[in-house]
């Protein structure tokens, strides 16, 4: 018997017993609106068990067994079960999903993302977000704007995620049209110090003025960089600096929005060219 080939056998088993056992847990991030105060909505996270509880574990895991599909239908039903149950002043926001790209082409995605189920939760299509990471730029651009239209029809609406991280930025903006552009994290990541991510982020906020695309900054951590982003222009903010990712949605800290409003009383709308970066 070849016991290293035995218990690779057992580890790749774990994922499909997961499945089957139905053993994630649904987590909730706030994204806020930061000049009105409130929640736009809440990114959803999937957690396993055990090793599997980082999630880039478990993905990469389900990937290698070729169980992605089931592992993301069941977190997407987990979740909408989840959302349904919870008191309307937590349901009356968006819910941004993020999406694989490798199922992007998988035929049952292109049939359906779990419409019929939000429907028979009395959810509102129009509350939740399809987050597609640039990657899916590598998928066939026809077809994707295809699978968009289909998707934005039935009222869902798209967010680009980790714009900025890849090479296909522009063309992901071209091909999606999104309502939503997450920023990548290596973005936001020391913003305050680094003019370059600075321009990059003011021409972002130029380019996408005029076209309606509300920009979120995601991964913010520090008080520093969610300040610089402010002075950019930046309205919506997630990352850590806010909240922790819980099982259950919850309102922001007092203290946080206190303070959130002061930094945002005391910066000015940017008037600067898009060439300038911020300065203390």
């Amino acid at each position: 018997i070849d016991f290293g080939e035995a218990l690779n056998e057992h580890r790749m088993l774990s994922v499909r017993k997961l499945i089957k056992n139905g053993s994630v847990t649904t987590l909730f991030q706030p994204i806020i609106d930061l000049y009105a105060q409130s929640i736009l909505g809440y990114e959803v996270f999937t957690r396993g068990v055990g090793e599997l509880t980082d999630p880039e574990v478990l993905f990469e895991k389900a990937i290698h067994q070729r169980c992605l599909w089931e592992l993301e239908q069941l977190c997407r039903e987990t979740a909408i079960r989840k959302i349904a149950s919870l008191p309307l002043k937590f349901r009356n926001v968006l819910f941004f999903f993020n999406v694989s790209p490798e199922i992007l082409s998988d035929p049952r995605f292109v049939q359906g993302f779990t419409i019929s189920m939000l429907k028979s939760m009395h959810l509102d299509p129009r509350r939740i977000v399809i987050e597609l990471s640039e990657k899916a730029g590598d998928f066939e651009s026809q077809a994707l704007e295809k699978l968009i239209r289909h998707y934005s029809s039935q009222g869902l609406k798209i967010a680009i995620d980790d714009f900025g991280a890849g090479h296909s930025s522009l063309l992901s903006l071209v091909t999606t049209n999104p309502n939503y552009i997450k920023m990548s994290k290596l973005l936001v990541e020391n913003i305050d110090k680094d003019d370059y991510k600075q321009k990059i982020v003011k021409s972002l906020l130029a380019m996408t003025t005029n076209v309606e695309h509300q920009v979120i900054a995601q991964g913010v951590e520090t008080w520093d960089e969610m300040k610089t982003l402010v002075r950019l222009g930046v309205r919506y903010f997630q990352g850590y600096l806010i909240q922790v990712p819980s099982p259950e949605p919850e309102r922001v800290e007092l203290s946080f929005r206190q303070k959130a409003l002061r930094l945002v009383r005391e910066q000015s709308y940017p008037r600067a060219s898009v060439g300038d970066t911020v300065k203390d």
